[in-house]
């Protein structure tokens, strides 16, 4: 329970004290059961369901399967994977899902299924981030109550779990537990936790490059925040720990982040603001839930049809959350000081680095031979904050309207679960895309935001926000009358569960000829075909993620490849392939060295199928047949004795 003194607000608590172990077991096995009922039939047939198997998610079971088998045969060739043969760092095309590989490893040594293997990480995510939340929720102050709301909103909320297709971006976890322990280590905290909090950092960044950024903004933020507000006291020796988690962090990330600065600037791996605006979120995505209770709700209204079909993203949290939020907003424990007068320094520092985000986004602003960039601006911002913080012992932040703002925070969450408003606020700015200007300044002055094409997923970090507030609104309702918060979880859950959920029956299948390729001793390239014309984008995905996953039985290296970008050399060959055999692809592949041709009986029409094999034996002396099975057959490319080999 939380020790308070009478008259005490959540930010004045002396501690939160540890729960017996039983309350801890209980809590930790709610969040078992809760996951296992919400996530059926995920959680009830792993190794025989999945969410959607299309192109994203056969990226997904390759790039698992890839990660555990370069860690445990040859892990400094991790980022040089066996598709688009022969580019090196070919893993960093994409996310490289190394932290959920370290949860599948295990599973897929003992059951050899991919499927399960991922199935499994995606349901473990769901609990962890509800048990997360719950931790995070108890380190604001929040009672047990309170903290099982925090958790139960952050882990089954709409724009969380129903981004569990996507494995970089359902695996955020470590987020609350890394800013749990940021507040710890703020609210007296040793050495251990700062170092702590690098862990759990590192771990999100290995577990989706995108939310590792954000983890990072947010973390950045929360200690400028406490400092800010005269709330960051921790019992160690700052000057030694913060450097020395830095550090700490760095050396676990910059080895995974060096090839993809590598790619990034031999073939411009970027996003585009162009791309950031086509993904943007549109004003449906804001009232989409697929949940049983908002699709009544919609169809009720007769809109169900309409924001369902145009959303682009399930982004409405749900009613009974926002409800929740909002108590704990208007609740008042205690009457607001009137605030002394604001330093003029802290209103320029803010004035101007406010302005330099407006000059960015807006591309800078020219009058005549007289210029201004937001870039310069943030300087001399930076600069001003700089002296500001040289001065803070002398001269403490928290005046004028920061004391205001810590007396209205004082009254209701606290100061510390303050900082989740300006989290909210700003990633659901931010979350509107670069119209919005806010995403177009971080796109320009955050290193690593131009790798961001889904503007909507920082809507993570206000999915977390909302779960602190809804924490706080159930305290109130504790306060009111206990028996209001069990019924408010209940009522919560009922609003969230959308299960069973809408899955396919599948499997990751082994077939003869992939068998075959496995266990030849030559391990020399080879081409997947047919291919399609890569201007035909959904066409090309289905089939190249397909022989990606196919791979995964024998990891040869693969001309085929389907990620996050394609390189320009294989949008040219992918083209000239797409009527192989013939001299022109023939040409291509011998200069790469390509060893063998497989081609997939089940792509062909039983008419393309008997033009291939007719071209094939037209050309038997470039073409050696090398084995036949049901499912295709595989060529041995040799080359042309008409070209004096």
């Amino acid at each position: 329970m939380i020790l308070e003194q009478p008259g005490t607000t959540p930010d004045t608590r002396a501690s939160v004290t540890r729960l017996p172990m039983t309350s801890r077991v209980l809590v930790l096995a709610l969040f078992v059961a809760l996951t296992l009922v919400f996530t059926i039939p995920l959680s009830t047939h792993p190794a025989s369901q999945a969410l959607d198997l299309g192109p994203d998610t056969r990226l997904f079971l390759w790039t698992l399967a890839w990660d555990i088998h370069a860690l445990t045969e040859t892990p400094r060739s991790l980022f040089d994977a066996n598709i688009f043969y022969p580019e090196p760092r070919t893993l960093a095309y994409s996310e490289h899902q190394i932290g959920s590989a370290l949860f599948a490893a295990p599973v897929m040594a003992v059951t050899g299924n991919i499927l399960m293997s991922m199935n499994l990480v995606l349901v473990l995510s769901c609990g962890l981030s509800g048990l997360g939340a719950y931790v995070l929720g108890r380190e604001l102050g929040l009672g047990v109550w309170g903290a099982l709301a925090c958790g139960i909103v952050f882990a089954f909320t709409p724009p969380r779990f129903f981004r569990l297709g996507q494995l970089h971006l359902a695996t955020v976890q470590w987020l609350p537990f890394c800013l749990a322990l940021l507040h710890r280590y703020a609210r007296g905290g040793k050495t251990r936790h700062v170092l702590g909090a690098a862990g759990a950092f590192t771990l999100q960044a290995w577990s989706g490059g995108q939310t590792g950024l954000f983890l990072g903004l947010a973390a950045t933020g929360v200690v400028v925040y406490l400092v800010a507000l005269g709330r960051f006291r921790p019992d160690g020796k700052v000057f030694r720990d913060i450097p020395l988690a830095a550090v700490l962090a760095l050396a676990l990330n910059v080895p995974f982040l060096l090839p993809y600065l590598k790619v990034q600037k031999e073939l411009g791996l970027h996003r585009s603001l162009q791309e950031a605006t086509y993904w943007s979120p549109n004003k449906e995505s804001f009232v989409a839930s697929p949940t049983h209770v908002d699709k009544l709700v919609l169809r009720a209204l007769g809109w169900e049809r309409r924001v369902l079909g145009e959303a682009r993203a399930y982004l409405f949290p749900g009613l009974l959350p926002l409800l929740l939020a909002a108590i704990a907003l208007r609740r008042r424990l205690s009457p607001e000081p009137s605030p002394p007068t604001s330093p003029r320094l802290d209103l320029i520092i803010v004035f101007v680095l406010v302005l330099a985000a407006g000059l960015e986004a807006s591309g800078g602003f020219k009058l005549g031979s007289f210029s201004a960039s937001g870039g310069r601006l943030a300087i001399a911002g930076v600069l001003l904050l700089g002296i500001r913080f040289a001065l803070y012992r002398r001269r403490p932040f928290a005046r004028g309207y920061l004391a205001r703002f810590r007396a209205w925070t004082d009254g209701r969450m606290g100061v510390p679960a303050g900082y989740y408003l300006f989290v909210g606020a700003l990633s659901l700015w931010a979350s509107l895309g670069p119209a919005a200007g806010l995403y177009t300044a971080l796109y320009r002055f955050v290193p690593g935001f131009d790798f961001i094409r889904v503007p909507s997923r920082l809507t993570i970090l206000t999915v977390l926000a909302l779960a602190v507030l809804a924490g706080f609104g159930v305290e109130f309702l504790v306060a009111k009358r206990r028996a209001l918060a069990p019924l408010a979880l209940v009522l919560v859950l009922a609003e969230l569960a959308a299960f069973p959920l809408d899955t396919r029956e599948d499997s990751v299948t082994t077939s003869p000829m992939d068998l075959w390729l496995a266990a030849r001793a030559d391990r020399g390239a080879i081409v997947a075909l047919p291919i399609p014309d890569p201007r035909d984008e959904v066409a090309a995905a289905r089939r190249h993620s397909t022989y990606m996953l196919d791979s995964i039985v024998h990891f040869r290296p693969l001309v085929n490849g389907y990620s996050g970008f394609t390189p320009a050399s294989h949008v040219r060959l992918f083209r000239i392939l797409t009527t192989f055999p013939d001299d022109a692809g023939f040409t291509e592949l011998e200069k790469l060295g390509v060893r063998h041709a497989v081609f997939h009986r089940r792509s062909y029409s039983d008419e393309e199928w008997e033009r291939v094999l007719r071209k094939a034996a037209a050309l038997s002396d470039r073409l050696s047949l090398a084995a036949t099975f049901d499912e295709g057959r595989v060529y041995e490319i040799t080359r042309s004795s008409r070209r004096g080999s």
